[in-house]
């Protein structure tokens, strides 16, 4: 009989270990699960900046891409004026013996 109580009380000091180890091991989960919903919110309003920081360099890549098509075209058009001033020139030049500033300038 009293190694039915002795087994019977190691049996319950062990359910204690059990309940105390489980009761540990959730207070340790509860923990690891704070942090982890930490880190999920923390990465989430990173994730969110590095969306608008990609946002902000598409948009200043696209204007940046319009205004390298207006440089160009504005140089194309200067290339055309100047192709047209030096025509005009060739065709004035022979036909005048003084230039116009020259002209210009005898008036005075």
């Amino acid at each position: 009989m009293n190694q039915v109580v002795l087994d019977f009380n190691n049996a319950v000091a062990s359910l204690r270990q059990l309940v105390s180890g489980i009761n540990e091991h959730a207070q340790m989960l509860a923990l690891a699960s704070n942090e982890l919903r930490e880190a999920s919110v923390n990465s989430g309003r990173a994730v969110g900046e590095v969306a608008t920081v990609v946002e902000e360099l598409t948009k200043a890549s696209s204007e940046q891409a319009t205004q390298v098509e207006q440089t160009a075209n504005t140089i194309n058009e200067l290339g055309e004026l100047v192709r047209t001033v030096s025509a005009i020139q060739r065709i004035r030049l022979p036909c005048r013996k003084k230039s116009p500033l020259r002209l210009m300038l005898a008036r005075k």
